[in-house]
């Protein structure tokens, strides 16, 4: 989650404007690996070299496709 009032207030941004999503953008300061998500497990860990692994979920998982 991300602080929605301070990035507002920073930005200076109208009352009538409300961040709904944040992407952020750069370079990692540590080695991330990409891994399968298994069995709904999302815990991060680090490995015996400090990589930091990221379990994510497939593509398969994340689209529902309809039978049209």
């Amino acid at each position: 989650m991300f602080k929605k009032d301070a990035i507002t207030e920073i930005l200076q941004l109208p009352e009538h404007l409300e961040i709904i999503h944040l992407i952020a953008l750069g370079k990692p300061k540590e080695n991330v690996v990409v891994d399968e998500m298994k069995d709904g497990d999302f815990k991060y860990w680090r490995d015996q070299d400090q990589n930091h692994h990221v379990p994510k979920r497939s593509t398969e998982e994340l689209i529902y496709k309809f039978n049209i």
